[in-house]
């Protein structure tokens, strides 16, 4: 059994960003280097460690606590439905709300997707 980590984070649209030092990055516009252009981000905050568990409804119980916890509420919720994934993301989206449940091989919408790994995939992933 793999082990489950649960990564919580925002999303949203940047103009640059910050180093350690202080100096400010701004992104730079691809169609005019001399230009600088905003982009959507992802900012990762934490990343957990779950218990193992064979159990499907004890790791969805789990997320949805720590979920609670940090007021994320289901529709900000994102669950690998791949495999042992798909009866825990089921779960959820049963008992819990409406969580949007990726499957490999498979578009976010659920349509069929190009079966293709994300090193295949252009742009942001």
């Amino acid at each position: 059994m793999d082990k489950v980590l649960m990564t919580v984070g925002r999303f949203g649209v940047a103009s640059g960003w910050t180093k350690q030092n202080g100096e400010t990055v701004k992104f730079m516009d691809p169609a005019n280097p001399k230009l600088h252009k905003s982009r959507p981000v992802l900012q990762i905050d934490q990343q957990l460690m779950l218990l193992k568990s064979s159990s499907p409804t004890k790791l969805a119980e789990e997320i949805r606590g720590k979920c609670q916890m940090m007021n994320i509420m289901p529709e900000w919720v994102v669950v690998d439905a791949t495999g042992q994934g798909s009866g825990t993301g089921s779960f959820l989206k049963e008992y819990w709300g409406d969580v949007l449940l990726v499957e490999w091989g498979k578009g976010a919408n659920g349509n069929e997707g190009t079966g293709r790994g994300p090193e295949h995939s252009e742009g942001p992933v």
